[in-house]
């Protein structure tokens, strides 16, 4: 039975129910809704803001609870646009025993004048599994909007057995420094991580690690001429892979990569980039 009630945060549960999974929580909180096309193997969950955005005072926030053997696929309904003033939201995950969480994070747009800040916790059990897609861009780029934001945060933090395993942040701001210099976006337009952590992942990584550390030469130079990629296993255990480029397209293959490897393997049995 789904349980919908309302507060200020949005809160989803995830349990694995008679081979399915299952959201048995979902509460709406301000500013967001939550949508479940497919409740099977998967749970497919769709994150939607009213208004398609974030505008000046939204500060929303996301708990989610994954249950041993549930598996959770988070994506959205497309871009976040980042309008005008300050705006934030906080995501708060826990994966307990053997879950399975995939995110496709919607790819931030941060617009003129604006500030947001974007904060995400997870907590993992050692056998639970973490493959998280997140997208940056410079702005509204075919309007010739770009790094016209005053200031753009995002704080990711993941630990897994209580033990901190990666804190990853990113922080763009004028007054503080270039958006151009090497530790922000460099000459690029956009930009992609994908975090992979737990038992589950490690067939992914092996495949991404061969195939995108050779994306150099003449390849890359006729294929994708900007794009730049980078794939590296993280100090405490599990991996990164960072893309950037001019053109957010050239960026498209490296998300599609993931999902369908994923596909391949056995582990998600449709494509959320599809649905």
């Amino acid at each position: 039975m789904v349980t919908l009630q309302t507060s200020s945060t949005t809160v989803l549960e995830v349990k694995r129910l008679r081979g399915r999974s299952v959201p048995v929580t979902c509460r709406p909180g301000q500013g967001m809704k939550l949508f479940h096309p497919r409740t099977e193997d998967w749970c497919h969950t769709l994150t939607s803001t009213y208004g398609g955005g974030f505008v000046d005072g939204d500060h929303l926030e996301l708990e989610i609870t994954c249950g041993p053997g549930s598996k959770l696929c988070l994506s959205s309904t497309g871009f976040a646009q980042i309008f005008k003033g300050a705006s934030s939201q906080s995501t708060r995950v826990k994966l307990e025993g053997d879950a399975f969480a995939l995110v496709i994070g919607q790819p931030l747009v941060p617009h003129a004048n604006s500030t947001f800040t974007q904060r995400s916790n997870w907590e993992l059990d050692e056998e639970s599994s973490l493959v998280s897609i997140d997208w940056l861009t410079a702005g509204r780029v075919a309007r010739g909007e770009s790094f016209e934001f005053q200031e753009l945060l995002t704080d990711l933090e993941i630990r897994r057995s209580e033990k901190l395993v990666l804190k990853d942040r990113f922080l763009a701001n004028p007054e503080l420094s270039s958006f151009r210099n090497n530790s922000s976006f460099g000459t690029y337009r956009a930009l992609i991580t994908v975090t992979l952590l737990g038992p589950k992942v490690e067939k992914l990584a092996s495949t991404l690690n061969a195939f995108w550390n050779s994306d150099i030469g003449p390849q890359r130079a006729t294929q994708a001429p900007t794009r730049l990629t980078s794939f590296a296993r993280l100090p405490k255990g599990g991996y990164q892979l960072r893309a950037a480029s001019n053109q957010r397209r050239e960026l498209l293959e490296v998300e599609k990569c993931v999902i369908d490897q994923l596909r391949a393997s056995g582990e998600i049995d449709f494509n959320p980039l599809q649905s």
